[in-house]
């Protein structure tokens, strides 16, 4: 254990606290008092300089349900802005080959999720959490730089999908926050920062689902078709412009939306598939009693 690792337990586990959903009221009254002073004070102490006004002003402006409706809406509602599950945003998927590997890291030291949890190995607070538990002496050190250098390859999709969103939120401030700090203890521990690779298939995916948005939202802005995606948005209770999103997100894994879009019967799927196969029967010939006189028949 380093001399500062008081220090940086204090840092996972103010971070672990923070990036959870804030339901209570005396989980928002921390955030918007408490956070920004903490993390500047702890830079303080670990001689670093960290700049949390932007943090502290967006925390001071914002009230208790403004702050869940935020997070919400980011994290917890279809289609989601980012991922805290850092895994979805690395691979692409839940619990691929990112959330196996935290699998293993818990499995590893000998933890484990409680058997009622609904949180994944690969979700952010937890991964904080098993920071905080690798700052400790007991701690094997094969697997506290693997560990951190992890969670800033799981940190880069976070930082990067909150500032193409909300770059003015206060979970993009904390975000890149969070993203220093767990760099600069990986400089502490004589690591240097991960390489820089080749754009993923998750970020290829990203840049076609962007492409797409925007010529689903030109496209839909139009005449028609807008007027029938408006309807459809208003019969599921949400914006057109999520609407337009969960179209652009199906279209980008390949996946038909024209039942979002509101089209008429005859110009979605149901015009391409044949009647028996709507019903669940292949295609096939009748047989000849069943035919019409006159009709050619085929073996």
């Amino acid at each position: 254990m380093t001399a500062n690792a008081p220090l940086w337990q204090e840092a996972w586990a103010i971070l672990a606290q923070a990036w959870r959903p804030p339901t209570t009221e005396a989980q928002c009254q921390a955030l918007r008092e408490c956070l920004a002073g903490d993390i500047f004070s702890l830079g303080e102490e670990l001689g670093l300089e960290l700049d949390t006004r932007d943090l502290a002003d967006s925390l001071a402006e914002v009230s208790d349900q403004a702050l869940l409706v935020g997070y919400s809406r980011l994290f917890l509602t279809p289609p989601y802005a980012a991922h805290l599950d850092l895994g979805s945003g690395v691979d692409g998927e839940q619990m691929g080959p990112y959330a196996q590997a935290m699998t293993q890291t818990l499995t590893g030291l000998g933890l484990q999720l409680p058997e009622d949890s609904h949180e994944h190995p690969d979700y952010l607070p937890v991964m904080l959490e098993v920071a905080l538990h690798l700052e400790t002496e007991d701690a094997p050190d094969r697997y506290r730089q693997g560990h951190l250098e992890q969670l800033a390859k799981g940190l880069e999709p976070l930082c990067q999908s909150l500032g193409e969103r909300t770059p003015d939120s206060l979970w993009y401030q904390l975000a890149s926050l969070t993203d220093s700090l767990v760099r600069v203890r990986l400089k502490t521990l004589g690591a240097s920062e991960p390489s820089e690779t080749l754009p993923s298939a998750a970020d290829q995916r990203r840049e076609q689902r962007d492409a797409l948005t925007t010529r689903v939202q030109q496209a839909h802005l139009d005449e028609a078709v807008p007027d029938r995606a408006a309807t459809r948005a208003k019969q599921a209770g949400i914006p057109p412009e999520a609407m337009l999103e969960m179209i652009a997100n199906l279209e980008a894994q390949g996946l038909d939306a024209s039942h979002l879009r509101g089209q008429l019967p005859g110009e979605g799927w149901a015009s391409m598939i044949p009647p028996e196969a709507r019903h669940g029967r292949a295609s096939q010939p009748k047989p000849p009693h069943q035919q019409k006189a006159g009709a050619d028949t085929k073996p």
